[in-house]
């Protein structure tokens, strides 16, 4: 039954008697320092005179016949909490503040009409309320003295024998629900509030290998449970198959009257080691992780023929599931298509996208880089980034970052005029991008960039023969290191603001530092047959998160590899979303949500080519 939590609020008793004060609402009626009384720390007060003035001052909350009263005040101590709820016996105490005289009787009254005379010495009452309706009953004491009749503070009692059930229709996750997130709570809904002592083991989740350690928390209305699994590290996920969870309502749950909860519930749920968020139009994925944990895309797509090498650009963001929204128009010029099906994307401070794409006016002009911001309503232009003179002097594979200031940056590359590509940069003003000097090295291409903590882009590169590198800009020039590879690589860095790339060799993944004391960050991932196309993503702890393509027996399919500190944990599968044959996944991505879990994206042709995403359980 709804309970009612009914404000007691006790003024001043009739004059001749204490003035009984409670609660900041009545203490606002007088100053009682001012007006001649003392007060305890419950906020009950009563003349300093005892009772007699020598001379009664109209106004100061004592009448003239205080003498003969002789002062005094009676409580209601036990119960002490109002409401106090039952669903049996209530012991009622009454006590009195000195100076009162003790009387002979005290009534007991239940809504003003008489429960019980109350005699000397223990002024006290066992009501068993099993004989009454259920409902609130308001218990007052009432005692006279000199000729005054003085009432007590009121308690709520409220009788209550119905018996609490869980709302089976408001249980989250629902009976049978598929793609459970371990970070969404367990919500369970009472009929009405619950014992607060009983909180923590009100509901235990589990799976077969036994309980899952759990956090509760009970709404300020002790109603609603909210059940949190404290590691999601300690579910069991299987890559082929989902895990079963369920949660088990206990029968010690009672009310705040003690009465036991009516058939508690048991149901089940199960959760995937990825979740699927579905599928997005285009290919090239460059992904972004808003502060919510939604990722935000950029992918280009052919609107024509397949292979016409004339693409468009999409903008998606994910709402839930897998659902997406794609009302953001495309930035590119409406006369014009991308000629290069590679884009970036970076968020500002606000969570705004800001995206960068190569367009060409026409087939006879060489690609530029374009770099605009989503405002809200439109898409406001940063202009056209190009290096080189020339119609055949395509600028391409841009490259977007910003710094913890939201100062934004972009490198790309660049065919000059020897044919060979070189890497560009450029710090955006506010007005428009200042260019850094170019990384001056034949061939380079397929720039990754980050910004440090002194708020200095560092840029990793593909050598397309044999050296990779990364370049650090020093403010005035680029501080170069080299590293062995023939393969595109990725970049991240560590608190310490050292460089890590990961990059192929053979059939592992090498991850290793590139500055004056390069080393390994770790040992070499085994990969799989043919590995490429690594991506990373790093956490607080300096944990690196590694994405690839290789052959893993089946095909040709996303692997996936977290250090712990100690070791490469290859627990997380592979992922791939069309089983046909010749269906590779390509150009994987990695980042990080919030709480750290990885969202993975890739592309896969199936029709034509779309990008899958993923976000992990653990």
């Amino acid at each position: 039954m709804p309970k009612t939590n009914i404000p007691v609020c006790i003024g001043i008793v009739p004059v001749a008697a204490v003035i009984l004060l409670e609660g900041s609402g009545c203490r606002t009626k007088l100053n009682p320092a001012l007006d001649g009384f003392s007060c305890d720390d419950n906020g009950i007060c009563w003349p300093v005179d005892g009772g007699a003035d020598s001379s009664d001052v109209p106004g100061d909350g004592d009448a003239a016949g205080d003498a003969e009263v002789g002062g005094g005040a009676i409580l209601i101590s036990m119960p002490a909490a109002s409401p106090t709820y039952t669903n049996g016996t209530v012991v009622v105490q009454v006590s009195f503040v000195p100076p009162a005289s003790t009387p002979t009787n005290v009534e007991l009254l239940k809504n003003d009409a008489q429960l019980a005379v109350l005699t000397s010495p223990s002024f006290s009452f066992s009501w068993d309320t099993t004989g009454d309706a259920e409902g609130n009953y308001a218990l007052t004491a009432r005692m006279t003295i000199g000729g005054q009749t003085v009432t007590s503070n009121s308690v709520t009692i409220v009788v209550d024998r119905t018996a609490p059930s869980v709302k089976l229709e408001s249980r989250v996750p629902a009976p049978g629900a598929t793609e459970v997130s371990l970070e969404d709570p367990v919500l369970v809904t009472f009929s009405e509030p619950i014992a607060p002592a009983i909180v923590a083991n009100a509901v235990t989740v589990s799976q077969s290998s036994g309980r899952i350690a759990t956090t509760e928390t009970i709404s300020s209305d002790g109603t609603m449970l909210t059940v949190a699994i404290k590691d999601r590290s300690s579910v069991v996920l299987d890559p082929t198959a989902p895990a079963t969870l369920s949660a088990l309502v206990s029968q010690s749950v009672t009310d705040l009257a003690g009465n036991p909860i009516m058939a508690p519930p048991q149901w089940s749920w199960t959760v995937p080691l990825w979740l699927d968020f579905g599928t997005v139009r285009g290919e090239s994925p460059r992904l972004a992780i808003d502060a919510m944990g939604a990722p935000i895309l950029s992918t280009a797509f052919e609107p024509g023929a397949i292979g016409s090498g004339i693409y468009n650009l999409q903008i998606s963001r994910h709402i839930q599931g897998n659902k997406w929204d794609t009302s953001i128009p495309s930035p590119q010029s409406a006369t014009s298509a991308i000629s290069y099906g590679v884009t970036s994307i970076a968020l500002d401070a606000g969570g705004k996208p800001i995206v960068a794409w190569s367009e060409a006016p026409d087939a006879t002009q060489a690609s530029s880089v374009h770099v605009a911001r989503w405002s809200g309503v439109a898409w406001e232009s940063h202009g056209v980034l190009d290096q080189v003179a020339g119609s055949q002097t395509n600028a391409f594979n841009p490259w977007l970052a910003t710094d913890p200031q939201d100062d934004l940056f972009v490198a790309w590359a660049e065919i000059g005029t020897n044919d060979a590509t070189d890497v560009y940069a450029g710090r955006w003003t506010g007005t428009t991008f200042s260019l850094l000097a170019p990384i001056s090295v034949i061939g380079a291409n397929a720039p990754v960039m980050v910004v440090g903590s002194d708020r200095q882009p560092v840029v990793e590169w593909s050598g397309g023969v044999t050296v990779n590198g990364v370049s650090k800009w020093t403010g005035t020039a680029w501080n170069t290191k080299n590293y062995p590879s023939s393969y595109s690589s990725n970049l991240v860095l560590t608190a310490a603001q050292r460089p890590v790339v990961a990059f192929p060799v053979d059939s592992s993944i090498r991850v290793s530092y590139v500055d004056g004391a390069s080393e390994d960050y770790a040992p070499a991932i085994s990969a799989g047959n043919q590995p490429v196309s690594p991506s990373m993503a790093i956490d607080a702890a300096d944990h690196i998160i590694v994405v690839w393509v290789a052959y893993d027996g089946v095909g040709r399919n996303v692997q996936v590899a977290r250090w712990t500190g100690t070791e490469w944990d290859r627990s997380f599968g592979s992922l791939s979303a069309v089983a046909t044959a010749g269906t590779d996944t390509a150009s994987p991505a990695v980042a990080l949500d919030p709480s750290g879990a990885p969202i993975v994206v890739w592309q896969q042709p199936d029709v034509r080519k779309s990008t899958y995403v993923r976000k992990s359980n653990r």
